[in-house]
């Protein structure tokens, strides 16, 4: 959500969960739960100084688990972008 424009969001997320409904035929919050788990980080690595610095694994909660697979999320489809217009002009 860019500059607390909530309707823009809402209306970006409802119209990909319906593309994704007719495509797919499956409950679109369903497909969007899975991805998230499939995304969401179980370890962490953290540093442990014990004469030599090591790298030990850490479980990370479960809310900063689910914030970080959001984030995740809209990051890589905010870099995947979209098509060049005549791209889908000729699809059309």
């Amino acid at each position: 959500m860019f500059d607390g424009k909530r309707s823009v969001a809402e209306k970006i997320v409802y119209g990909a969960f319906d593309q994704i409904g007719s495509k797919s035929g499956i409950e679109p919050t369903k497909i969007f739960h899975d991805a998230l788990e499939n995304v969401r980080p179980h370890l962490r690595c953290v540093s442990s100084s014990r004469g030599a610095t090591y790298q030990v694994p850490v479980e990370v909660r479960a809310d900063r688990a689910q914030a970080l697979a959001i984030r995740w999320l809209i990051d890589s489809s905010r870099r995947r972008g979209r098509p060049p217009w005549w791209v889908v002009y000729r699809a059309s």
